[in-house]
């Protein structure tokens, strides 16, 4: 039962599927959906934003989250593909996800 678990799991996670096309520029969404969690909590804009990245893994607790978790979602929900399946480019616009978060939050 364990081995059909793993290969099912792992199987499953090998084939990415491809989100929508955004209607907006990729740095636009996401600056959209940073403001809005912003906007929940004004008194505690550090929370909002931990609470949204532990969603996004599952529940795991802020400190438990690395950059390389978040690093991983952003390439699948930007660009359909693994981050090291991307150029030099969609990088820098990934890595501005994180300066903003260093920069506004102290979180990574």
């Amino acid at each position: 039962f364990l081995v059909f678990c793993f290969w099912a799991c792992r199987n499953a996670s090998s084939n990415l599927s491809v989100p929508p096309p955004y209607p907006q520029s990729r740095k636009d969404f996401i600056s959209k959906i940073l403001s809005r969690l912003e906007r929940i909590h004004p008194e505690n804009q550090k929370k909002a934003v931990e609470d949204f990245l532990s969603g996004w893994c599952m529940g795991a607790p802020i400190g438990a989250i690395r950059r390389g978790n978040i690093s991983q979602f952003l390439a699948w929900a930007m660009y359909a593909a693994r981050p090291s399946e991307l150029g030099a480019e969609d990088l820098a616009e990934i890595d501005t996800f994180f300066e903003h978060l260093e920069k506004e939050h102290g979180i990574f």
